[in-house]
């Protein structure tokens, strides 16, 4: 057997060295915390799906700063001191405060070079059908006071068509409520106050996740020690609070995990070995599985570690059963025999808690994906270390082998004998909590909202709520509309835009460059009924008519633009993607959501990112169901193969029970049963096996077995227990779900199986 064990040791510290080598040569680790880059994807078609990531990743590394003061000379120094501390910063792709004093100029002069070009489909109908009213429009205009109309090119456009685009432009604020003073932006809100603009872009391979170094970070730290007025808005500072409210929940419950577990091992074994041996086994268990992770996935998601800090508990289980029977061996017993009397419960509670979070690995959720797979092989390392290395310990001296938790197994007995007395008292107690649980089970439902994965401050919420005021930052909506060419997506969106033109305001790269055939329609429709009339237009107006040149050079997407509609193309013109072309036409406001739905365009998809992540994590959760039974049945045949195949049945109906009382009591609690909080419940069917198992089939004697099953449920309770006082939402309801299926299978396990008596 040792020689043996000696092959396995090898090949331990082979794949140890391997996988833990292998990932420290890529240091420094690629930590994401971006949601949206592990949430799952709704769409079926592949590309779509991709668009949306290209989409993400356009507009997640912009960000807006505001800048205020008592009046624009105090914003002005303000600004301006910001901006010289970080304008040249290398972690910053852009960070701009000035602006081309020539941009509103040099929008007007676009609109009046195209102006036979960029002309809306209402405009051409009431051209085609009511020339008349073209030209009082264009009387009212000139006679108005309008202060957004120029007259400069008057004798070359007597129709002011050039006017139409800046009306669109400025009348609608389809690209924010802004104005070019000192060759700044400023912005306006509700209430006149004004606000000079930063643009800034993180440069590429930059991440905004928290620490001091960080750019984001460090920008903030700049801006609170110089007391300066400002209003942050941009997905980079969501990743960084949310980021470093993360770093601080791991920390924070990482320190209390292993505080926890050390006073717990102290309490129990009362000597340094297991002590030593257990945490470190952990701690190896948690490099090992950050290891396997960053290997496979590239990166680390950041609450993968929060998540992870559970492994802490889950892996103590393998150490606390080895080192329960260690504490009371015999004397001719040693590690190799204290391994072989547990390994046959060990493997098959490692097995059945693997197959758990395989299942949980089939799923389309990334997050999910690597966290289980976080959990797998952290589980594997401190499954193989326990077995592989513990039977090399020395046993303690015989005059200290002994366990000291008789007053616990003593209050279990007394509540155990108490109930199967007295016949009333049970048949009460158990009326009570068959009754409590079904109108638990009659409230159960299951609901996801993506809010709950982001708590922002309120700080933020204030910033982003200005931000949206001032410069129209949109709804969260957002069409992607598709073609086999660049002109056949135009003209897609052109048709999904006559929908939207009276229902809501937005962005989208045709309202800029038109289809061909669009611009054809307008040229067509100007020379033919216009035209005509430039000569008495301009005898009415007393001008002396210029020749018209004859535009025909169609726009396309790589005409020259004006800046400002130059970066509106790009942040909405995504390219091809596979054998197609993509586009996003962004909402900015809408009257109606639910008629948005309704829109049928050919090649176009409302993106609801909200409304359908939550959806397909609703699809997920009753796939994970489905995929846990499937798991839960290769268990039973596991099962079935050692022992009988009722006993195997047994074995697996107290963690099923378990799972559905969690359920149950989350929803009594109040909860609505979030992706997460299934989740949970799936894990207390994959680590509450081991628990029956231990008390049906544990070999020895029955006060070691319920010391290690005892001390194996409060680790896992603690750990778990921990994650539900996370803030994040998604942590909380799966360590309460855990904490409560665990403590629920550990009872049913005692109370159905336990052969401990006096």
């Amino acid at each position: 057997m040792r020689s043996m064990n000696l092959w396995f040791l090898r090949l331990y510290i082979l794949l140890l060295l391997s996988v833990i080598g292998i990932a420290l040569t890529d240091l420094p680790w690629k930590i994401d915390a971006d949601m949206y880059s592990v949430l799952p994807n709704g769409h079926i078609l592949k590309d779509i799906g991709e668009a949306e990531q290209k989409w993400s990743k356009n507009i997640s590394a912009n960000f807006m700063i505001l800048l205020s003061g008592k009046d624009f000379d105090k914003a002005k120094e303000s600004a301006f001191l910001l901006y010289n501390k970080f304008a040249k910063d290398s972690s910053l792709e852009k960070f701009e405060i000035f602006a081309d004093s020539n941009a509103v100029q040099d929008l007007r002069n676009f609109f009046f070079e195209n102006k036979m070009r960029l002309q809306t489909k209402e405009f051409v109908q009431i051209l085609n059908t009511n020339t008349s009213k073209i030209q009082e429009q264009a009387f009212s205009k000139i006679y108005g006071a309008n202060p957004l109309i120029s007259l400069e090119h008057l004798d070359e456009d007597p129709f002011l068509l050039g006017e139409n685009g800046m009306e669109l432009i400025m009348s609608n604020q389809a690209i924010g409520t802004w104005e070019i003073r000192d060759n700044l932006r400023v912005a306006k809100d509700n209430s006149g106050n004004s606000y000079i603009l930063i643009n800034g872009k993180l440069a590429k391979d930059v991440s905004p996740i928290a620490s001091k170094k960080n750019i984001i970070s460090r920008i903030k730290e700049y801006v609170k020690e110089q007391n300066l007025h400002i209003a942050f808005s941009g997905i980079p500072f969501h990743i960084n609070e949310s980021s470093g409210n993360a770093q601080r929940e791991v920390a924070a419950i990482t320190v209390l995990s292993m505080l926890s577990v050390i006073l717990l091992l102290l309490f129990a074994f009362r000597s340094g070995i297991p002590l030593i041996a257990a945490v470190g086994v952990t701690l190896i268990s948690v490099l090992f599985a950050a290891s396997a992770v960053q290997i496979i996935f590239d990166r680390i998601h950041i609450f993968t570690f929060v998540f992870g800090t559970s492994i802490i508990g889950l892996s103590l289980d393998y150490s606390i059963h080895f080192f329960s029977h260690w504490k009371v061996a015999a004397a001719n017993e040693n590690g190799f025999s204290i391994r072989s009397k547990i390994i046959l419960c060990l493997f098959f509670g490692f097995l059945t808690t693997q197959l758990g979070y395989v299942a949980l690995m089939l799923t389309r959720f990334p997050l999910l994906v690597q966290i289980a797979a976080f959990s797998f092989f952290g589980l594997m390392c401190a499954f193989l270390s326990v077995n592989i290395l513990f039977p090399y310990f020395k046993l303690p001296p015989q005059n200290k082998r002994t366990l000291h938790i008789a007053f616990v197994a003593r209050f279990f007995l007394a509540a155990k004998e108490y109930f199967s007395g007295n016949k009333i008292v049970r048949t009460a107690v158990l009326a009570v909590l068959t009754s409590t649980f079904v109108f638990g089970l009659m409230n159960f439902k299951i609901e996801n909202n993506l809010k709950d994965f982001y708590s922002m401050s309120k700080e933020m919420q204030s910033y982003e709520k200005l931000s949206a005021e001032i410069m129209n930052a949109g709804t969260g909506l957002f069409y992607m509309v598709w073609g086999s060419s660049p002109e056949e997506v135009l003209e897609n969106e052109e048709e999904l835009r006559s929908h939207l033109d009276t229902l809501s305001s937005y962005l989208a790269v045709s309202t800029f460059v038109p289809s061909a055939k669009t611009q054809a329609e307008v040229y067509n429709s100007i020379n033919k009924h216009l035209l005509p009339l430039y000569e008495e237009q301009s005898m009415m107006l007393g001008l002396t008519i210029k020749p018209q040149k004859e535009e025909n050079n169609i726009l396309d997407l790589n005409s020259k633009f004006p800046e400002v509609i130059q970066q509106t193309i790009d942040k909405l013109w995504l390219g091809k993607i596979g054998d197609k072309y993509y586009s996003a036409v962004l909402i900015l406001k809408v009257k109606d959501k639910d008629y948005l739905k309704k829109i049928q365009v050919k090649n176009a998809i409302l993106v609801d990112k909200v409304s359908e992540i939550g959806n397909e994590l609703t699809v997920i959760s009753k796939k994970i169901i489905l995929m846990m039974l499937v798991a839960y049945a290769i268990s039973l045949l596991l099962l079935s193969i050692a022992y009988k195949f009722k006993e195997a049945l047994k074995i697996l109906i107290v963690p099923l029970l378990a799972s559905v009382i969690s359920a149950s009591a989350m929803s009594l609690l109040g909860f609505s049963m979030s992706f997460f909080a299934i989740s949970g419940t799936i894990l207390t069917l994959a680590i509450g096996i081991d628990y029956s198992i231990f008390f049906s089939k544990g070999n020895g004697d029955g006060k070691i077995t319920f010391f290690a099953v005892f001390l194996s449920m409060l680790s896992t309770v603690l750990s778990f227990g921990l994650l539900s006082l996370s803030n994040f939402a998604p942590v909380s309801h799966l360590g309460l779900s855990v904490s409560i299926g665990v403590t629920s299978c550990f009872l049913l396990s005692f109370f159905l199986f336990s052969r401990y008596e006096r």
